[in-house]
């Protein structure tokens, strides 16, 4: 149970641990893009042409693969957009930030890709310029998404090759047991000289087995004493039986007088104290 919940919230905290780094790598790589926004825009006064601004903003930004941005004036009219995403809808929607933190990033998907990003003014330019920066999260998802699915399967496949390995470790060691259960099963009142091997068991059962094999040991002769007992009982019973037998069956061979019925009385009584006191 311990083990299943280790690996459940490994599954959990790993893809969130990967995740996290994908959402700061984007951080780093947007502020490096609003800073060159930033640093393009900060020449331009109100006076600057839109295609002066466009100029700059489009030389601004190079070797971002999948990072995006747009500029809009003051008015919210669009000065420059970098083609493959329309950020306009989030110009409008997003509250703008001072700084690109990973807690300050917005996610959000059109209707075929998602993407990351923040809005943010240009701090110290003359014209106060929004800027969107927004960096696509496709690829990130998708690997996010295959890295989970194959650490499940990673972690089940472990899992149930722990499960098998228990089994067979907990089958191998419990195999001794098992001999001695069946050995121990065998033995019965009838022989008692069975003894446990100790080469047989793993050396912690090692004194188990000397303790049961003394125990057998102590048993055994018990039963030969008991058994000895048992024969002299049989055999000191037998003798005032036999007399008592004898003596009735020559009183009853023939008619015999009032004396001769009492001396075999008092005889048979003797014979039944002794069988009395042997019981006692």
């Amino acid at each position: 149970m311990i083990i299943a919940l280790c690996f459940v919230t490994l599954g959990w905290l790993v893809p969130k641990f990967v995740a996290h780094h994908f959402t700061e790598q984007d951080a780093e790589e947007l502020r490096v893009v609003a800073a060159s926004v930033g640093g393009a825009l900060a020449g331009a006064h109100p006076e600057t042409d839109d295609i002066e601004v466009v100029r700059r903003l489009s030389g601004a930004v190079a070797g971002h693969h999948g990072v995006f941005f747009a500029v809009y004036d003051p008015k919210g009219r669009l000065v420059y957009e970098t083609a493959g995403a329309d950020l306009t809808p989030i110009a409008s929607t997003v509250a703008p930030v001072e700084t690109i933190t990973t807690e300050r990033l917005s996610e959000w998907r059109d209707a075929q890709h998602g993407y990351r990003g923040a809005v943010l003014h240009i701090p110290g330019a003359a014209v106060p310029y929004t800027v969107v920066v927004a960096a696509a999260t496709d690829f990130h998802r998708k690997f996010i998404v295959g890295f989970r699915n194959a650490l499940w399967a990673m972690l089940i496949a472990v899992g149930l090759l722990m499960i098998l390995a228990t089994w067979f470790a907990v089958q191998r060691g419990h195999a001794p047991l098992h001999r001695v259960s069946g050995i121990i099963r065998s033995i019965t009142s009838d022989d008692l000289s069975t003894r446990l091997r100790a080469e047989d068991v793993p050396i912690e059962l090692s004194e188990l087995v000397a303790s049961f094999n003394d125990m057998l040991g102590r048993m055994a002769d018990v039963f030969q004493r008991l058994s000895n007992f048992s024969a002299d009982i049989a055999h000191e019973l037998r003798t005032p039986i036999t007399n008592l037998t004898t003596q009735t069956q020559v009183a009853l061979s023939r008619a015999r007088g009032v004396e001769e019925y009492r001396e075999v009385l008092y005889s048979s009584l003797e014979e039944y104290d002794r069988m009395a006191s042997m019981i006692g």
